[in-house]
């Protein structure tokens, strides 16, 4: 069973490091998903609610260490989706494909609308008609290439399901 945590672990920080490489390294910017909001919600699901917003808090200044404008709106927002995420799972069972998919959907969506309320430039840059449009097409993506990354590390430890 640790063996399960460190290789877990060890997917996370390759989650958060994906997600700088293909933002900063390869400049993909928007058009590449938010792997930070992944590797939060999957660690979500697993921890409790207090943990997972300091990891929110500390994957959230990671991620704000690159923006130029609104430093700490990113770091608020992971908080509120690592709490709330973390809170699910006393409601809701599953370790599905098909429920992890709808769960990153959700909480990326929930991230970036969070972002929204809290970030003036934020404001500025999308118009809240962006809740409805362009932010779910972000979610989905994001979500789908969580799915394939949870699906490539459950294949590589040898799992069918989350425990």
């Amino acid at each position: 069973m640790p063996e399960r945590n460190i290789s877990y672990g060890v997917f996370i920080a390759l989650l958060a490091s994906g997600h700088l490489v293909l933002h900063v390294a390869l400049g993909y910017g928007p058009a590449a998903p938010d792997l930070i909001a992944v590797a939060l919600l999957l660690v979500a699901r697993r921890t409790t609610p207090p943990r997972a917003a300091a990891l929110g808090l500390v994957l959230g200044l990671l991620a704000d260490g690159m923006a130029l404008t609104s430093f700490g709106a990113t770091a608020v927002a992971l908080v509120v989706v690592g709490w709330a995420g973390a809170r699910t799972r006393d409601m809701f069972e599953g370790g599905s494909y098909a429920f992890t998919l709808a769960f990153l959907f959700v909480g990326k969506w929930l991230a970036d609308a969070s972002y929204l309320l809290v970030s003036p430039a934020g404001r500025a840059a999308a118009p809240a008609g962006a809740l409805v449009t362009a932010l779910p097409l972000y979610a989905l993506s994001t979500a789908l290439a969580g799915v394939l990354a949870l699906a490539a590390y459950r294949f590589s430890v040898g799992t069918r399901y989350a425990r």
